[in-house]
């Protein structure tokens, strides 16, 4: 057998207790050595795609013809920089529920406190050094090709940020607050921070229209200096916020390797949170029970804050509405985009269902009314979304028959439950770490499935089908969808 360095075994371990997640959901994968190294090639893979994009945004501004302002695009390789090192570090968030066996195990052997934060924080690291590496190599590689050298700031300052605000949240997730309600604002408002890096690529539309002489007097905020990085006084701002936030991880690196492997602080399990609200007080419906047990669990998880997650994104969404030009073309635009949106809180509450899987095994509830909690979150937060957005629409005088698709096109949102909760059993077929290629292709077919309904509508009243025949076809087609794979999830082993 191969032998490998501490530092690489404590970087396995991360794995394990995060990224696969087999320490909260009592489902040891079949071969744990296979789904270390799916992490590993999810890793690359999201390398490559992160890179891709910076370089394909450095491409499109080496086109003088194309008219796509330099800060529009530096903030964009800002966000997918930061997005890449937060979207790779937040499973670290799971780490914490694990047990304290890698502390216990380094407290024996002659190691001093400093030798095993560095080891730590080093295997903290590799969780996120192909992307690191990756994207600075691409970003420095078309800085010099176009002579742009705002490509390599806007990535540096995003990387750097990325890794910081990771690194913050998880140490928020551990402070302690003395009442339970600050206890979850704190966990929540921690797991939002990396969401900062989602509102340039929303307002990118916007972006576009601003020229780099209009900010002149605000080159030395971040991400904006990066914009200015041909400019000596912009790289020298760019490279003042590089050197500050990386400071800013050199010193909470040792604080949060410490914590993430001493096991979950008492601020997760409150003794008052054994306390159940006479208000949510549920005997008979079992539907409504395991919703409130959802809300729970989200309470006392750093998941839960996916739940606050959408809706800053929907409010972005709705504000593009607002101050955008009235069309059906906007309208259909969206509609579909808040059609996906209203999915993710749903998914979220299955990913939470991880920790106590094992648990719930073990009580008589069939998988499909495990998805019904979902189903009945799924159809507030659609009619939420499409409902504000169709009142945009009317105050901005485009026609009801425009939203009416989304209006009444529930059940192609609905087919994603059901989907998403077979992926749930998969993944815990797979001990909590799926392959690769099974995530790639179960993403494509939960987009697909929302998407056919509505592709059914668009297509037949295209070609003068129509109207309301489009609309029967549609709503058919997404009850079609959603009543198959409910059978399927119901006798899914």
């Amino acid at each position: 057998m191969k032998k490998i360095s501490l530092e690489d075994a404590l970087s396995r371990e991360l794995l394990v207790a995060g990224y696969i997640a087999a320490r909260q959901t009592g489902f040891r994968p079949s071969n744990l050595k296979r789904s270390i190294r799916n992490v590993r090639v999810t890793k690359i893979i999201y390398t490559i795609i992160f890179s891709f994009y910076i370089a394909l945004f450095a491409f499109i501004t080496s086109f003088k013809q194309i008219n796509f302002g330099i800060i529009a695009v530096s903030m964009l390789i800002f966000a997918m920089s930061g997005l890449s090192v937060s979207s790779m570090m937040t499973p670290l968030s799971y780490a914490i529920y694990g047990s304290t066996n890698i502390r216990d195990f380094l407290l024996s052997t002659p190691l001093d406190a400093d030798q095993i934060h560095k080891l730590v924080g080093k295997a903290i690291f590799k969780t996120v050094d192909y992307i690191v590496y990756g994207t600075l190599g691409i970003s420095l590689i078309t800085s010099f090709i176009f002579k742009e050298f705002y490509i390599l700031f806007s990535t540096a300052i995003g990387l750097s940020l990325g890794m910081f605000l990771q690194l913050v949240a998880l140490e928020l997730s551990y402070r302690r607050s003395r009442t339970r309600a600050s206890s979850i604002a704190t966990r929540s408002a921690a797991s939002l921070i990396p969401l900062v890096f989602l509102i340039p690529i929303f307002l990118s539309g916007t972006l576009y229209k601003i020229s780099l002489s209009n900010l002149r007097s605000l080159y030395f905020i971040p991400p904006i200096s990066a914009a200015f990085g041909n400019r000596p006084y912009g790289a020298i701002a760019s490279f003042f916020w590089i050197t500050i936030f990386g400071y800013g991880v050199y010193r909470l690196i040792p604080d949060v390797s410490w914590k993430l492997i001493s096991g979950p602080p008492s601020a997760f399990f409150p003794l008052f949170a054994k306390k159940i609200s006479k208000k949510w007080k549920i005997t008979r419906s079992k539907t409504l029970a395991l919703l409130r047990a959802d809300f729970q669990a989200a309470s006392r998880s750093l998941l839960g804050a996916l739940i606050g997650g959408p809706l800053i994104v929907f409010l972005v969404i709705l504000m593009n509405g607002i101050s955008s030009s009235a069309s059906s073309i906007l309208a259909f635009t969206l509609g579909i985009e808040m059609a996906y949106l209203s999915i993710i809180i749903p998914y979220a509450f299955y990913a939470m269902e991880m920790r106590g899987a094992s648990a719930l095994r073990m009580l008589p509830i069939s998988k499909v009314k495990i998805a019904m909690p979902k189903l009945l979150l799924l159809l507030i937060t659609y009619y939420i979304y499409e409902g504000s957005l169709t009142i945009v629409m009317l105050v901005k005088h485009v026609g009801i028959l425009v939203m009416l698709p989304f209006l009444i096109g529930f059940f192609g949102p609905a087919a994603s439950i059901p989907m998403t909760g077979i992926i749930f059993e998969e993944t815990l077929k797979s001990g909590g770490s799926p392959t690769v290629m099974l995530t790639i292709a179960f993403f494509l077919v939960s987009a697909i499935v929302v998407a056919v309904p509505y592709a059914v509508y668009f297509v037949m009243d295209f070609f003068g089908l129509g109207f309301f025949n489009s609309i029967i076809a549609m709503v058919v087609t997404g009850a079609l969808e959603f009543l198959i794979l409910t059978f399927l999830l119901s006798f899914y082993d």
